[in-house]
């Protein structure tokens, strides 16, 4: 009697262990055969390419995923938009009279920046030069528009050229926000030069945010009072 007592439990246990077995198996021939279709290998460790090989030639040679740089990139004036979200922009280089186009996502390029063009002190009527506290700013840009996630910093500031330290335009002072033009309230700030800067998750779509703030500054000192900017606005070159 003892015997078959301890057949039957052995049996139990085998029986409880090949159906916990069972599950990982599975995942491990799943697993194999989507190693083998889909060339997982070369996407964790891209072939290394040098400036002396052909993107071409790679293909050739069944290399799926490279690692390559690129120098003297030029933006093609193109971009990649889904369902009205920017994913990216096409930029173009030559080597060795092959000309290879390079999609890069909004926030490894430039282009994908929020950009202010020009800006203009309403009070004076000074254009990329004066900033008169209380009053009013206008200006263009492309992607300025302000737009982001709740409590993330995005918005215009005013930095000040010498110290850096900042002042934030209130959302409350921003009249206009459209991603090519912008009017706010002039900040109260303290006679001297500073840089407009603009923060922003706009990426062209209003249902959609970009994952990170995108902030870029407007290259022209803007002075108060009798400050003079550290150097020329495009309209005193």
């Amino acid at each position: 009697m003892p015997d078959n007592y301890e057949h039957y439990i052995s049996k139990n246990i085998q029986a409880f262990y090949r159906r916990r077995l069972f599950s990982p198996m599975i995942y491990l021939v799943l697993l194999a055969v989507l190693w083998i279709v889909f060339p997982l290998g070369a996407m964790l460790r891209p072939a290394q390419l040098s400036d002396n090989t052909k993107i071409a030639d790679a293909c050739k040679n069944h290399h799926r995923y490279v690692r390559m740089t690129f120098t003297d990139l030029k933006f093609s004036g193109y971009t990649c938009e889904t369902y009205g979200q920017t994913r990216g922009y096409y930029y173009y280089t030559t080597q060795k009279n092959n000309c290879s186009i390079i999609l890069l996502t909004p926030h490894t390029c430039e282009e994908g920046l929020p950009t202010i063009i020009s800006v203009t002190d309403v009070s004076t009527g000074t254009q990329n030069g004066k900033l008169t506290p209380g009053g009013g700013l206008v200006g263009t840009g492309n992607r300025i528009k302000i737009a982001g996630e709740e409590g993330k910093a995005v918005g215009f500031f005013f930095v000040n050229a010498k110290d850096e330290t900042e002042t934030a335009v209130p959302m409350t002072s921003l009249i206009r926000n459209d991603p090519s033009a912008f009017s706010l309230i002039i900040s109260a700030l303290a006679d001297g030069s500073y840089y407009l800067e603009v923060a922003t998750q706009y990426g062209g779509n209003n249902k959609f945010f970009l994952k990170e703030i995108r902030r870029n500054r407007f290259p022209y000192p803007l002075s108060v009072g009798t400050g003079n900017p550290d150097s020329e606005s495009p309209d005193e070159i």
